[in-house]
């Protein structure tokens, strides 16, 4: 997954570093470091058959870890992969003849925690938009242009559009505070887990507490649309209380995008929102 990946890069970059050397000259036999690392990804319980340059002669653990096993026949290597309850990193040096030579390459390798990808899908999400997702933002924006709206319909006076406008206020909410003590929990939890210090279930057990903490949050902008039935039923249906759920396909937290509220094309595949919902096109992305 992509939100796999980059936190993925972030942590062999931050515990990997590049080897680089030489050999001699000549006609005796020199020993040479490839610059160029290896980089794999490979999925827990499963196994990764790679070629090598050369014909491999050897392969030498620099930060092992015992959830990988490799060996090698010829120039193919195997590296078996262990179930995973966290990321894992390895670093290995794989010796290669070359004539007289011998060759050195890095090999880096990631072990990727497949069965909690949607675990970590949510917590990244949580981490890098905490602000955006606690002050209820895609709420507000979708409460404000509905406001709009009554204020061009005639519904409501400059007065009462300004003072609707104003009154959307998620950050001062007596649920905003536990929420973000959640968030910033999770993150710290998050951080730990990518490094190793904590396992998925942990992880899991920390997301569960932000995401019931945020759904109790979430309740407000809700309910602050659903104050605007009587100016906005004339271009919009009913919104379901289906709360803040995560799309995956989005990555992020969002309550406008309901099984009830939408509708795909059966020939093109293409999803939209069904009749009275599909005033929310541009303000979503959808």
């Amino acid at each position: 997954m992509n939100n796999t990946k980059a936190f993925v890069s972030c942590i062999a970059v931050a515990l990997f570093s590049a080897g680089c050397g030489g050999g001699g000259g000549g006609d005796q036999p020199q020993t040479v470091r490839i610059n160029d690392k290896v980089e794999l990804s490979v999925p827990e319980s499963t196994v990764e058959r790679v070629s090598a340059s050369n014909t491999v002669d050897k392969i030498e653990p620099v930060q092992a870890s015992e959830n990988f096993t490799l060996s090698f026949n010829g120039s193919e290597i195997s590296i078996v992969a262990s179930d995973l309850e966290r990321p894992v990193l390895g670093s290995y040096d794989v010796y290669m003849s070359k004539g007289k030579d011998t060759l050195i390459q890095r090999y880096e390798i990631m072990g990727v925690n497949t069965s909690a990808q949607l675990i970590e899908s949510q917590a990244f999400a949580i981490q890098e938009n905490a602000d955006d997702i606690l002050a209820l933002s895609e709420d507000k924006k979708i409460y404000e242009y509905l406001v709009d709206l009554g204020y061009l319909r005639g519904d409501l006076t400059p007065a009462q559009r300004d003072a609707l406008i104003d009154k959307f206020d998620a950050t001062a909410q007596a649920t905003y505070s536990a929420a973000k003590s959640s968030f910033e929990q999770l993150s710290q939890a998050f951080d730990g887990y990518q490094t190793g210090v904590i396992g998925e279930s942990a992880l899991e057990t920390y997301l569960n507490t932000a995401v019931a903490d945020l759904d109790a949050h979430a309740a407000y902008g809700y309910g602050m649309i659903r104050n605007l039935d009587a100016t906005t039923s004339a271009v919009m249906a009913t919104l379901p209380d289906s709360g803040l759920e995560f799309v995956e396909a989005q990555a992020r937290f969002s309550r406008y995008f309901a099984d009830s509220m939408l509708t795909t094309d059966p020939e093109t595949g293409a999803t939209t929102y069904t009749t009275g919902f599909d005033i929310l096109t541009p303000l979503t992305g959808l």
